[in-house]
């Protein structure tokens, strides 16, 4: 049990077979609240669907190019995993 919330960190690797050069979108779901995005922005988060962009100075992603986005999460047990992952 994370009785003050988490700290997580999510690495996003291009293998759509393209670059991404006019921006990207993440979409996944995470059974916990997630209060805080850094190096991506949080564009949408409901009933533990969430939804996060570039931010707005780097709008490309090469093919084969990660990035790592750090969040903050809430009050949860240390078993929640993100699923359903979508990169556009």
């Amino acid at each position: 049990d994370w009785t003050d919330g988490c700290r997580g960190m999510l690495t996003v690797t291009n293998t759509t077979g393209q670059a991404l050069e006019n921006g990207w979108t993440l979409e996944f779901d995470y059974d916990r609240e997630i209060t805080e995005v850094y190096g991506a922005d949080l564009i949408s988060a409901e009933e533990g669907h969430y939804i996060i962009s570039n931010p707005s100075w780097d709008t490309s992603l090469a093919e084969g190019e990660s990035i790592l986005i750090t969040f903050l999460a809430g009050v949860g047990n240390d078993s929640a995993v993100l699923s359903n992952c979508i990169l556009k």
